[in-house]
This record gives structure tokens, C-alpha cells and sequence, in this order.
């Protein structure tokens, strides 16, 4: 887990700052009511579920929403492009965030619209509400409600789970392929990880440490790869960048899994790793 949150760190560094003109807690979800000044001292992410804007409902953009995270007196925010970040005080009910950056991601011209709706709300002193798991942010002209991402979007769980793979990580790096059908793979127990790679199935034997059974653990669970069983053929030459992606994670032993609702993290101790969305 601390690998992961570095490549987050390391994204949230290159935030340029915010003018007002414009992460793994063990805590359980909240089951009663709670006050506003709770948030300058835990882990928690909404999501928003409905926005108003000067009196009439605001839809966002398809497929997009807008997220806060409050930890430890810092706060980061999306609303579908770029990232907002920085430390956070409460005045009372009121959210005080004077230092906020921003990345520098180009997107079209409506999530950009959606990134200024954002700032300009974390940025105008907006009043705050925090009841159990819902949330409100309040200025003159926005209201916007959140759900915690925990009761939105539940983590799903590591073994059982068909997950597809979004992309791979090497150190700082990012990456894609475009192929016709991408990779997947499946924990069957915690013996057995089964999947596709891009070229063939695979089979590899697989140790699973999860935090109730194994202990204290890094992330959600920690992997110890074993032999090859079946599949990954290194004289494969179809998708053999992607396949060959697969391979390294596989080759390297030991990796620490993070799971953040229906996404899913893999990640060794070399940098290297491969993002998924579960298949529902």
C-alpha cells in the first residue's frame, strides 16, 4: 500500500496552485450521526450524488462524478479531470482551504467546466454538513450532496472477483495497450490465480495473505507468486508487449494488492503493477 500511495504523492506534488477566482484506514463506516469537525481528523472519500446549481439540478458530465477525500487535515478532489489538493481548516461549519493546487491535465471544455464548478466550490468557504455517511458543501449558489464511496461503491472482494486490466505500472509510469480484448485474471482460492494475458491463458500458483487470517499486512492483501502452471509462453507474438507486462509482475515474487471499491491495484516492491476494474 505505501508504494501506491507514493505514485498518488507523486501526482499531487505537481499541483500548481489554486487562486479564489476559479491513500487505507481501518475505520469502520459511520453508522450514526457525526459532526463536521470530524473530518479533520479521519480517512474517508464521498462521492457526490446529486448537485444543484442556483436552484435547478446540475447534471454532470456521463460517467463522471465529483470526489473529495479528507485525510489528516489534507483534502484532494476530482470531478472527472484533473486533481485539487492541499491542506484544510474548519471554521466551525465552514471549510477553509487557502492553499489548494490543481494539475495541469488537458481535457475537453466540459470537464473543464466541471474542474471550475469544483474549485470554485472548495475555494468560496463553503458551509459543510457531515451526517454518518452523508455529506453536504454549501455556497450561495452550489449544493452539492456526497455519499461515502464505501456505501456508494463497496470494495469488492480479492478472491472470486473476475477483474480486467485497465493498465500496468512501472516505477512512475503509467501505461495502455490498445488490443482487441484485454487481459483478465480471477483468484481462485488462495492457492490459484487464473486469467488471459493478451496471448493465452495462464495458470500460476499463487499465495494469498489476507489481514484477518495473515496478520498485519501491507494493503488489502499481499501476494507471493509461485511457478507457472500453465500459459504465459514467452514465444508468444501476439500482444507481446501486453503479455510481456504480465510476465514481469508474475516473475517478481512478492506484490501488495490495494482495492478501492470496484477497482483493483497489484503492485511490487520494483514499481511495477497492473491496474483492474472488477467484471460485474
Amino acid at each position: 500500500m505505501a508504494a501506491i500511495r507514493h505514485l498518488l504523492l507523486a501526482l499531487l506534488l505537481s499541483l500548481v496552485p489554486l487562486t479564489t477566482a476559479c491513500d487505507d484506514s481501518d475505520e469502520t463506516i459511520s453508522s450514526g450521526n457525526s459532526s463536521s469537525t470530524d473530518l479533520g481528523s479521519i480517512d474517508r472519500e464521498f462521492w457526490s450524488t446529486a448537485v444543484t446549481q442556483d436552484g435547478s439540478p446540475r447534471e454532470l458530465i456521463e460517467g463522471t462524478r465529483i470526489t473529495l477525500r479528507f485525510r489528516n487535515g489534507n483534502l484532494s478532489a476530482s470531478a472527472g479531470c484533473n486533481f485539487i489538493g492541499g491542506p484544510f481548516e474548519l471554521d466551525g461549519d465552514t471549510l477553509v482551504a487557502a492553499e489548494l493546487g490543481m494539475t495541469e491535465i488537458g481535457c475537453n471544455p466540459e470537464l473543464h467546466a466541471q474542474d471550475d464548478l469544483l474549485a470554485a466550490l472548495l475555494t468560496d468557504a463553503p458551509t459543510v454538513a457531515l451526517d454518518g455517511n452523508r455529506l453536504t458543501l454549501i455556497t450561495t449558489d452550489l449544493y452539492i450532496e456526497f455519499l461515502d464511496r464505501r456505501v456508494a461503491n463497496p470494495d469488492r472482494t480479492l478472491i472470486g472477483t473476475q477483474w480486467a486490466v485497465t493498465g500496468f505500472l512501472d516505477g512512475e509510469t503509467a501505461s495502455a495497450f490498445a488490443i482487441d480484448k484485454a487481459g483478465w485474471f480471477r483468484f481462485d482460492g488462495a492457492a490459484t490465480i487464473v486469467g488471459h494475458d493478451g496471448c493465452a491463458p495462464f495458470t500460476v500458483n499463487v499465495e494469498v495473505s489476507e489481514g484477518e487470517v495473515g496478520g498485519p499486512i501491507e494493503g488489502d492483501a499481499e501476494l507471493q507468486f509461485g511457478p507457472v502452471v500453465d500459459g504465459l509462453d514467452p514465444t508468444c507474438n501476439v500482444n507481446a508487449d501486453y503479455a510481456e507486462a504480465f510476465r514481469a509482475l508474475l516473475d517478481t515474487g512478492a506484490a501488495v494488492v490495494d482495492i478501492e471499491g470496484d477497482r483493483l491495484t497489484i503492485l511490487n516492491s520494483d514499481g511495477r503493477g497492473v491496474t483492474a476494474r472488477a467484471v460485474e
